[in-house]
């Protein structure tokens, strides 16, 4: 069935200091893709325009709709209190009574429709002449699979996935500034504070070193942050594991290592071994192995248990 406008139109409208009323004919057929509109009447108080570019607006493809379409000028009330009133005489459809309009129209709208798209100098409305935001929608909002569609967010962070209460990794981490050049530092490293630099943490180095923080996370679920500088200094950072399973470089100079084993520092720089000496291991326990390593070095996981 094709969408049918045949009619007259009233359109008034009252503004800041102004007042306006427009008589319109309109003939529209979707069947023929015919529209012709005739202004019969259009006077405003002192002069002022609130409405003007009048036309009708057939949809491509579309055989069942028909919009009178008008620019908002100027004169409008600042608090978007503005009602525009439709009288409407004449046959829509296949005899079907055209039903009466209004709404709320911002300041400097474009309308489409009763309830379609409302455009101003600020704001965008979807489904709601009346948007209080950049963007508003009235109804839902899909982003298509497939699609390598995202969210940017003002901090400049992007998401493309929802949140569903599961994290994409597997240990909550801390992200810390590293003494020396940061691409001297791999996941798995085990990391102690640095002496020598208030607030820095850097590769172990020494047996059963009692400073141990943390494991350098391979892919942490989430990333606290103390720092008060800009996230984009994150770069500079190290996400430093300290709950959690993460995988972590191993070394055998203790003897072989199995599920179960505490783990410390050793000797090797960024490297945990098999804790044996219980006298040294309070405060320097950084974890629990979960897989083993024979001999040489390797990377197993580990639950991070500081101890």
């Amino acid at each position: 069935m094709s969408a049918r406008l045949r009619g007259e139109y009233i359109l008034s409208v009252e503004g800041y200091y102004a007042t306006q009323t427009v008589h319109l004919l309109v003939e529209a057929n979707q069947y023929d893709s015919g529209a012709t509109l005739q202004v019969l009447d259009n006077h405003s108080y002192s002069g002022a325009v609130m409405l003007n570019n009048f036309r009708v607006l057939l949809p491509t493809g579309d055989a069942n709709t028909a919009y009178l379409v008008m620019d908002v000028v100027g004169h409008l009330y600042s608090d978007l209190s503005t009602v525009v009133h439709i009288q409407y005489q004449g046959s829509a459809g296949y005899g079907a009574g055209f039903p009466a309009a209004g709404g709320t129209i911002p300041s400097g709208a474009i309308v489409v429709g009763s309830t379609g798209l409302a455009i101003n100098e600020t704001n965008i409305g979807i489904g709601t002449t009346s948007p209080s935001a950049k963007l508003e929608v009235n109804g839902s909002v899909k982003l298509t699979a497939g699609s390598g569609a995202s969210v940017t967010f003002s901090d400049g962070t992007i998401q493309s996935t929802a949140w569903n209460g599961v994290l994409s990794g597997g240990d909550y981490a801390e992200s810390v500034n590293v003494s020396g050049e940061r691409d001297e530092y791999q996941p798995g490293d085990v990391m102690v504070i640095d002496p020598a630099s208030e607030g820095n943490f850097l590769k172990s180095s020494t047996p059963y070193s009692t400073a141990v923080t943390g494991i350098y996370s391979t892919k942490p679920g989430v990333i606290g942050r103390r720092q008060l500088t800009a996230r984009t200094h994150m770069k500079e950072e190290v996400p430093m594991a300290m709950t959690g399973i993460v995988p972590t470089k191993v070394t055998a100079e203790n003897g072989p290592i199995k599920p179960g084993d505490l783990l410390v520092t050793s000797s090797k720089p960024g490297y945990a071994m098999k804790g044996t000496d219980r006298t040294k291991m309070l405060g320097a326990v950084i974890g629990k192995a979960i897989g083993h390593l024979d001999s040489n070095v390797g990377v197993i996981e580990a639950v991070v248990t500081l101890q």
